[in-house]
């Protein structure tokens, strides 16, 4: 196994205290008078959305979850200068049918809905700002790294990823940025709800009394997360990253990734190009019980013309040793298709995949239509295809609907991965609010 970098800075075993409580969060934020959202060193936010989402799987079990999720917010300015801030917002998921659907954080016979019923402190940190570039800033927090392919918050779904975490920012608001994280704690899409223990309601138990690591709602981390992103022009972007995790939840995720993105656009004309290239290594480190390395490739190409955009996006995972690239951190939703058939943390054996997306914009209106084509990476066997179709309709500012379905059709579908073995649909329609 690979040995560990020295810490920036010191690695704490014990968690970080809860400074907030969901309860005394709630009331702060959702206080959305004239007065408050007018003094300087208070700002409230609030967001809402409800969604229904349906999914049609013969192997796994239909699914249907009906959810709320509120997310009320406040930032707490404490100098005229606003160098010094506090800000804690609350995620509160209220599932009208909690006990009809698996939500991996209780499992039912049905395919997975990742929307557990939960409320959560899902924000609170202090951050110091010099206006010079620069800042700092410790406690719970979204991390969001580039286009979120290795790390992301999973906003897609009701309750998004957060780490806690001590961060520094530089941004000369030309060309260069750094961000560094040391994190100790991931808080994932199935809430603090899915703990070791089972909850007797879970199909599994009593046979079964104890979560498989991979499925806990929280994972402790010894993490080093550095991005730094340089932009030359329009036309090249540079963003170099490593991220050294190491998991002691779950040590099959203890990986270390370095990566290189290349990224820009240019406009000669009316047509507006543009292109990503994406390159990384993985290799396991600590604990990891598996010898390995492997390797990802993106290759994303496309143009717009107006408000019309044609992309093709095409991803390669490596595998070796049994073991294939895997990105637990990522925000898995946005890629792979809809039918989050390919988001299980278990798909480690290597994939190909090709897609072809068109978008579009018509006043308050948005569509856009994607095609997968799904291949695996030993033996090259064609797994399937997935379509998936999305309409949006803006009504102001605050107030947003979207209808999505999706479909993946097995081809050869892959026997080490039986999710892949039965076509799969899923349908989803949300109403969204945010001020």
């Amino acid at each position: 196994m690979n040995s560990r970098p020295k810490a920036l800075f010191p690695a704490s075993r014990k968690p970080l205290k809860k400074a907030l409580t969901p309860l005394a969060i709630v009331p702060l934020a959702t206080l959305a008078s004239a007065e408050l959202a007018n003094a300087n060193e208070l700002e409230p936010e609030f967001n809402a959305r409800t969604r229904f989402h349906q999914i049609k799987d013969n192997n796994l079990g239909d699914a249907q979850a009906f959810t709320t999720r509120l997310a009320p917010g406040l930032t707490w300015y404490l100098d005229d200068k606003r160098n010094w801030q506090l800000f804690a917002k609350a995620n509160i998921v209220v599932a009208a049918n909690k006990n009809g659907y698996n939500s991996m954080a209780v499992a039912r016979p049905t395919a997975p809905i990742a929307d557990p019923a939960n409320q959560s402190l899902h924000q609170w940190h202090a951050k110091y700002d010099s206006q010079n570039y620069w800042s700092l800033a410790i406690g719970r927090q979204k991390l969001d790294f580039n286009n979120q392919r290795i790390i992301g918050s999973h906003d897609f779904w009701q309750t998004p990823q957060t780490f806690d975490a001590a961060s520094f920012y530089y941004d000369n608001y030309q060309n260069f940025k750094i961000n560094y994280h040391y994190t100790s704690k991931v808080h994932r899409i199935f809430s603090r709800r899915a703990k070791a223990q089972l909850s007797r309601n879970d199909v599994r138990f009593p046979a079964q009394t104890i979560r498989p690591a991979n499925q806990l709602g929280v994972h402790r981390l010894d993490g080093h997360l550095l991005n730094v992103d340089y932009q030359w022009q329009d036309l090249l972007n540079i963003s170099a990253y490593n991220y050294w995790v190491d998991n002691q939840d779950f040590a099959r995720f203890s990986i270390n990734t370095q990566g290189l993105i290349l990224s820009g656009e240019v406009k000669p004309a009316r047509i507006k190009y543009f292109y990503r290239l994406h390159y990384a290594k993985q290799r396991d480190i600590e604990a990891n019980p598996l010898d390995y390395s492997a390797d990802y490739h993106e290759l994303n190409l496309g143009f717009q013309y107006k408000s019309h955009r044609f992309e093709f996006t095409q991803e390669m995972f490596s595998a070796a040793n049994n073991a294939g690239f895997i990105t637990p951190l990522a925000s898995f939703h946005n890629f792979q298709g809809w039918t989050d058939v390919f988001s299980s943390y278990g798909m480690q054996q290597g994939l190909k995949e090709q897609n072809f997306s068109y978008r579009g914009r018509h006043k308050k209106l948005r569509w856009r239509v994607r095609f997968h084509n799904f291949n695996s990476y030993v033996g090259d066997q064609h797994i399937g295809t997935e379509i998936d179709l999305e309409l949006a309709y803006r009504f102001n500012r605050h107030w947003q609907a979207r209808l999505v379905y999706a479909r993946f059709n097995s081809i050869d579908g892959l026997t080490s991965f039986n999710r892949a073995n039965d076509d799969v649909s899923t349908t989803f329609g949300s109403i969204s609010y945010k001020f």
